[in-house]
């Protein structure tokens, strides 16, 4: 009778412990269950981040190329004035002046 007695005790401490180890994996899974989560949140925020900052480059760049289509036009224009001031209003005026210098001579 004894030693029944004590294999049941044996018995029930052992369930105790292993009801505890299983308590404790089942909080562990569930903590790991929500760390899980929260990292499958974080993965899909910085998609969601990455594909933004995608199209906001793709947006930046064609800004770019608008902004340099405009400066080369605006520089193309610059050369055509300045070819034109060349041509009509400085060239005619050295012409004249040289023409004065003959004249004052």
């Amino acid at each position: 009778v004894m030693g029944l007695k004590e294999r049941v005790r044996k018995l029930t401490t052992a369930i105790v412990k292993q009801k505890e180890q299983i308590e404790k994996l089942r909080a562990t899974e569930n903590q790991l269950a929500g760390d899980k989560e929260k990292l499958e949140r974080q993965v899909r925020n910085m998609q969601e981040e990455a594909a933004m900052s995608r199209e906001m480059r793709a947006d930046l760049q064609g800004e770019i190329a608008r902004l340099q289509r405009a400066l080369d036009h605006q520089s193309a224009e610059a050369d055509m004035l300045r070819n034109d001031m060349e041509t009509h209003v400085i060239r005619p005026l050295d012409i004249s002046a040289s023409g004065n210098d003959e004249l004052t001579c």
